[in-house]
């Protein structure tokens, strides 16, 4: 016990050294809890020394926001009138709730985004975390592979948008130990996450339908099916439903969101977006496609004979046709990246298990391309917000000065 004490103490002595560092020797002992706890703490430590390259990024907006609410003294009952009035700018709770609480003690945007990464952190390590514990590293490299590429769909940098981004974390954090153990009282994160950002309202009700409805793989394939075929949506008519069906205090988001003139200003950020983001997430999605298709039409059998795996299949397949539909909508394509977290925790589960992996190895085998490519174009973005402080840098010194350079910066 002695030495396992000082083990873990050596460990939190490297990462106030060098944080990075601890994170690549956390990476190697992913099932152990100090190795959580090392990531979540690197997340906070990113946070900190965090740079962008983009004008355009919520980074900016974020540190105005701070600057503001301590300029101008904000107090809570200011606080919550602004987040209750009618016109509502924040309908997503947690982010104006922690800025409000840094603001009262700085304007610096370093303090506010390390207790984003702190926050996000939290459910980033721990759904790896997770996820690690169901996995037998020794049966197959497949799985170690796949944690990867897991690690990396919505990374430590997507802090940059916090609410989105954490939103996903905490829905997966909820939703991931229902479906391996059935633990209803990890449901509360689910619908906690619409408080982080208010559109993840509909990936709970789609979540709370599959609790009903139970694994329905015939029925969840055939919506996959018909949710391929979808390529046109009326956003004036999907607004005027929602509008009907949605709480109040979601409406104003919704016309938001669904207005023509936004969906025209998306679909220009779309146009100037480099070539290669675009591929790699069709990448991604096809090689999922593929997949699904064949481990339904050949696979479904074996399947079906493990409770965890089925439940996983089910609603990577409901959760993925839902996310094909909201990608025709403003900003909805981001639903997509989220089904990719459901869809290769699937394949990692499926990996663990030799027969089936025997048979899916050729698959997949076809599908490390469009996996390499996302984890490189994943790593390119990546460069955008990673700053020298945090590969080299440390608490200590990295507070000392800023650091306003992005690795592309430097490797351009």
């Amino acid at each position: 016990m002695q030495r396992t004490r000082e083990n873990i103490t050596g460990h939190w002595i490297i990462f106030f050294i060098w944080p990075f560092g601890a994170l690549l020797r956390a990476v190697k002992n992913i099932k152990t809890r100090w190795a959580k706890n090392l990531i979540w703490a690197f997340c906070a430590y990113f946070g900190f020394t965090m740079v962008t390259a983009s004008e355009g990024a919520d980074y900016t907006r974020y540190v105005q926001w701070l600057k503001i609410m301590n300029q101008q003294s904000f107090d809570f009952k200011v606080l919550g009138n602004m987040m209750f009035a009618e016109t509502n700018a924040f309908v997503d709770l947690l982010q104006p709730l922690v800025t409000f609480i840094v603001a009262q003690f700085t304007d610096d945007g370093r303090i506010l985004y390390a207790m984003f990464g702190l926050v996000f952190g939290y459910f980033y390590s721990g759904n790896i975390f997770y996820l690690s514990r169901h996995i037998n590293f020794r049966r197959t490299n497949w799985s170690l592979f796949l944690l990867i590429i897991f690690s990396i769909i919505v990374p430590f940098w997507e802090i940059n948008g916090f609410r989105f981004w954490t939103a996903a974390h905490i829905f997966l954090y909820g939703a991931l130990p229902y479906l391996f153990e059935r633990n209803k009282s990890s449901l509360i994160w689910v619908w906690l996450s619409l408080l982080v950002h208010f559109s993840f309202f509909l990936p709970a009700v789609i979540f709370t339908i599959n609790i009903f409805f139970g694994n329905r793989l015939n029925i969840y394939f055939i919506l996959f099916i018909v949710s391929l075929t979808v390529s046109e949506l009326d956003l004036r008519g999907l607004s005027n439903t929602l509008s009907f069906y949605a709480p109040e205090f979601l409406l104003p988001k919704i016309r938001s969101y669904l207005n023509p003139d936004y969906a025209e200003r998306i679909a220009e950020q779309v146009a100037q977006t480099n070539w290669y983001v675009g591929w790699s997430l069709k990448g991604m999605k096809y090689a999922i496609t593929i997949l699904f298709f064949y481990l339904f039409l050949f696979q479904k059998s074996i399947i079906m004979k493990n409770e965890k795996v089925v439940s996983l299949f089910s609603f990577s397949l409901l959760f993925t046709a839902f996310s094909n539909i909201t990608s025709l909508v403003p900003s909805g394509g981001r639903f997509v990246t989220v089904s990719f977290l459901f869809s290769i925790t699937f394949l990692i589960m499926l990996t663990n298990h030799i027969l089936i992996l025997k048979r899916l190895k050729p698959i997949l085998v076809l599908c490390i391309p469009a996996f390499i490519l996302f984890f490189i174009v994943k790593m390119r973005m990546g460069f955008d917000f990673i700053g020298f402080a945090a590969i080299v840098g440390n608490p200590f010194i990295s507070g000392l000065f800023n650091n306003d350079i992005p690795l592309i910066d430097l490797i351009k």
